[in-house]
């Protein structure tokens, strides 16, 4: 049957042509109007927290163009989102733990020595709590999270989950982090300081010596307070210490970096 002639109606508001204000409409042709009816609309299923989570990792916003398929990604692209903020997530772990590492480490260290024999265990209780509150704090910084992680994703094996990749990412995290902090605080052990006490090991860590006391030997401390050394008199030649400092930044107890010999101690 032939087409009615074209009406022009009003346009209210157009989403594609801004400014149109009437448009041609005409009767469909009667074998389009008889034609069947398509099924009852059904609303979408609300997205999960999941995909709404990937959603935001791919950078699509809900009601921008193709906004629509993203709501219900594929599952390459949920595994890829959950990757990205598992990644990014140790990277903030690692940087964090290196960095408060780096500010309570020294304070730390005299707890131990301060401890005495449960200085080993005042030690590693002290990294554990710096290194879940690292965690901690990593975890509330979930939107950071993803977007590190989008970016290192695309690294190989250093952007991946498997236990290398992981290693990695706290590896360097932690050690950008410590390096950060020397930046702001400067360096830990610095070897002017000057021990307020002296803690004498039992022996000499590298020739194993006795240290008996009223003996006369001579015992290097360092500047973080451990006499744990043979020292020298300005009549002998090289000590342990001396051997020991040659080759080494640290206290060979505590680790403590950048020490120096500040006293030769004749027990």
């Amino acid at each position: 049957s032939a087409m009615s002639a074209a009406t022009f109606v009003q346009v209210e508001r157009s989403f594609v042509k801004p400014g149109l204000r009437a448009i041609a409409v005409t009767r469909c042709p009667g074998g389009a109007a008889s034609a069947r009816l398509p099924p009852a609309f059904e609303p979408p299923e609300l997205a999960p927290q999941a995909q709404l989570d990937a959603q935001e990792a791919l950078g699509v916003n809900a009601g921008s163009e193709g906004a629509g398929d993203a709501i219900a990604p594929s599952p390459g692209a949920l595994e890829a989102a959950a990757a990205a903020a598992t990644v990014g997530n140790n990277v903030l772990a690692g940087g964090l733990y290196g960095f408060c590492g780096h500010l309570v480490r020294p304070s730390l260290q005299q707890a131990a020595r301060n401890a005495g024999a449960l200085g080993p265990a005042v030690r590693v209780g002290g990294e554990a709590g710096t290194f879940g509150l690292a965690c901690l704090v990593a975890g509330t910084l979930s939107t950071t999270a993803k977007r590190i992680g989008g970016l290192l994703t695309r690294i190989p094996v250093l952007g991946s989950t498997s236990a290398i990749g992981v290693a990695l990412q706290f590896g360097i995290a932690t050690f950008v982090g410590e390096k950060v902090g020397e930046a702001l605080v400067g360096p830990p052990g610095r070897g002017d300081e000057v021990p307020e006490e002296v803690f004498i090991a039992k022996l000499c860590v590298m020739c194993h010596t006795p240290f008996e006391m009223g003996s006369g030997q001579r015992v290097a401390a360092l500047a973080c307070g451990h006499a744990c050394l043979c020292g020298s008199g300005e009549d002998c030649g090289s000590s342990c210490a001396d051997v020991y400092m040659s080759q080494r930044p640290d206290c060979p107890l505590c680790r403590c970096q950048n020490v120096s010999v500040s006293h030769i101690l004749n027990i």
